[in-house]
């Protein structure tokens, strides 16, 4: 009960963020999403399962360098 009474207290008192806030929270990680080298997953055949690999003609995970 004491997480759901915390959750609760967190969403009623939820306030967005500004567009300011927003625009700087932006421009903060920028840097760091633009070229997607934080995710692998979206970037490379590393996380791709074996279904996947096959149907894009990617190699196995057995022929990725480590």
């Amino acid at each position: 009960m004491e997480v759901l009474d915390q959750n609760l207290a967190v969403a009623t008192n939820f306030q967005p963020l500004t567009a300011t806030e927003l625009k700087e929270l932006r421009d903060q990680c920028r840097q760091f999403a633009a070229d997607g080298r934080y995710e692998l997953f979206k970037m490379t055949t590393k996380y791709d399962g074996k279904i996947g690999r096959e149907q894009h003609h990617f190699p196995s995970s057995g022929e990725l360098p480590l």
